[in-house]
């Protein structure tokens, strides 16, 4: 079973490694609620808008993706 800081990390790790995160792939993947996500996305950008002032999280409505900018 995933923990919090598994799935939070997995997010993370994909979204530095230029990937796009889509809200439906990762919320089946970890059997997490759209909220958990939608929080999880928040507590990566507090991490780096305290550490990489330049970073966030970003969302394209277009795409209907989460991506690092």
């Amino acid at each position: 079973m995933i923990n919090k800081s598994q799935s939070v990390l997995y997010i993370y790790d994909e979204l530095i490694n230029n990937k796009e995160i889509r809200l439906e792939d990762i919320i089946n993947k970890y059997n997490i609620s759209i909220r958990t996500f939608r929080r999880y996305i928040s507590e990566i950008n507090i991490f780096l808008a305290n550490n990489y002032k330049n970073q966030s999280v970003e969302y394209d409505y277009i795409k209907k993706v989460y991506y690092l900018k």
